[in-house]
């Protein structure tokens, strides 16, 4: 007998009415076809299979199904074939649901998974910093101890002037610890000989140096203080020394050393003059 398809059956109007049936009936069909193209039987195995059918839409099940699949030895492989399809789709699910395991296992990784912090340099980290700081990655580092003549402020962690150790020595000769926690010296720290230049205890008094204090030269008969340096003076065209002095035989004339005494010349102090000669209106005359 001719090849018949399912949709020739007599129940298979009735069967697609049944969503249940016609979710089992699919599979069945085309296996059905295909094992009925292979071996190309008799009739009486096509009119158990419609008998099959007939008994399945009576019962609606797919658990009977499976049953009557197997009761008919000719139809046998209907049953293997059949029960295949359930594990085929749960192992499907299986595998779909492994791999969505595997991506939200590998997502708690990349969130575990933290950018490691880089810290900044000590420098940069304890610029104008003192003792423990804290840096961009919260780790505590040790900046050390404030320079002499400061403390560090434990609010700020800054570094700023120690009144309590105003005065005190911090340096070299003469220099202490000033108000505003520098370590110089001041106008009165320098000792006898020295003054203080630029912070720091500098000798004075001599010739082409810086004047002492009170614009004092050494020796006072021998220099003169000009513009904060020593320079020579009492000597003739030099400057006049301290209180318009000059060496013997020099007067002082308009802040300038003159030699004096002598016929034509200036009278020297107390309107003296030199051999034999005597002072008119400032002037020796013989």
């Amino acid at each position: 007998m001719a090849a018949r398809d399912l949709r020739n059956f007599p129940h298979a109007d009735w069967l697609s009415d049944r969503h249940a049936v016609a979710t089992v009936a699919a599979p069945v069909q085309r296996r059905a076809t295909a094992w009925h193209n292979a071996t190309r039987d008799t009739a009486m195995e096509l009119n158990r299979f419609d008998q099959l059918v007939q008994s399945l839409a009576t019962s609606g099940s797919r658990r009977g199904l499976v049953g009557l699949l197997t009761a008919v030895p000719i139809l046998g492989g209907f049953a293997a074939l059949l029960g295949d399809e359930a594990p085929a789709k749960g192992r499907q699910t299986r595998r779909q649901r492994a791999g969505h395991e595997r991506d939200l296992t590998a997502e708690r990784r990349k969130k575990k998974k933290k950018k490691k912090c880089k810290p900044q340099s000590l420098a940069t980290t304890c610029a104008g910093k003192c003792e423990a700081v804290t840096n961009n990655c919260q780790q505590t580092v040790n900046c050390g101890l404030c320079p002499v003549c400061h403390r560090c402020n434990s609010a700020t962690r800054v570094c700023q002037p120690d009144p309590g150790q105003q005065g005190d020595a911090c340096g070299g000769a003469g220099q202490i610890c000033l108000a505003d926690g520098s370590c110089a010296c001041d106008a009165g720290s320098c000792g006898l000989g020295t003054v203080c230049l630029e912070g720091t205890c500098e000798d004075c008094g001599f010739i082409g140096g810086p004047c002492c204090s009170n614009n004092n030269c050494q020796p006072p008969t021998g220099a003169v203080c000009i513009d904060d340096t020593c320079e020579a003076c009492g000597r003739d065209g030099e400057q006049c020394c301290a209180n318009d002095t000059c060496d013997v035989g020099r007067v002082c004339l308009s802040g300038t050393c003159e030699d004096c005494g002598v016929v034509g010349q200036p009278c020297c102090a107390g309107d003296a003059c030199l051999l034999g000669a005597t002072c008119d209106q400032g002037t020796c005359v013989a």
